[in-house]
């Protein structure tokens, strides 16, 4: 599988991600899929509900999230194809 993914959006997740920093930050991604690839058309930012105390090495989205972006995305001809957060201070392994 193949992703597009504009520079001008991979730096939005960047900014995003840094000023979420020393916490955990993270958001969706909205865009097509044809054949083998998908391609990214834009990013939502999410607010990290897990508990405060944990945000800095934690994640957590709601339902109610998943279900807005998914009727954002259907609204506007695009689909939610995945979803990003970082691993600030730590590796990004299980």
């Amino acid at each position: 599988m193949n992703v597009v993914l504009p520079a001008a959006l991979q730096q939005q997740i960047f900014r995003h991600l840094e000023a979420s920093y020393p916490n955990e930050g993270g958001g969706f991604l909205l865009g097509s899929l044809s054949a083998d690839t998908v391609t990214i058309a834009d990013t939502v930012q999410v607010e990290n509900t897990f508990e405060a105390s944990e945000q800095y090495h934690r994640y957590a989205m709601t339902p109610l999230d998943w279900a807005r972006l998914e009727d954002e995305a259907d609204e506007r001809g695009l689909t939610l194809v995945g979803y990003y957060h970082s691993h600030p201070d730590s590796p990004a392994i299980p």
